[in-house]
């Protein structure tokens, strides 16, 4: 895997969008092409209060090696309120 190329996650919903809801600041973030940057990650991070308020939202990231199976991206929610996938 070339080391430079930037990643890119998906989280989408598998149900109806959600409203009255108001996105977060990674918006326009709903489409590959406007994945939003989280920059060059050298170790572990953490983004809070994420909000989906629409079908879809993209994220990009460049790591500075290549991985590994120790390397890993995941997403954490309540089920409640409504199921994320994680691409």
């Amino acid at each position: 895997m070339d080391e430079s190329r930037p990643r890119r996650a998906q989280c989408s919903h598998a149900g109806a969008v959600a409203t009255g809801l108001t996105d977060d600041g990674f918006e326009d973030n709903d489409g590959f092409a406007q994945a939003s940057n989280l920059g060059t990650l050298t170790a572990a991070r953490t983004v809070s209060n994420l909000v989906m308020a629409d079908a879809a939202d993209w994220f990009r990231f460049t790591t500075t090696a290549v991985g590994t199976s120790a390397a890993s991206a995941a997403i954490t929610f309540q089920h409640a309120q409504g199921d994320l996938d994680l691409e």
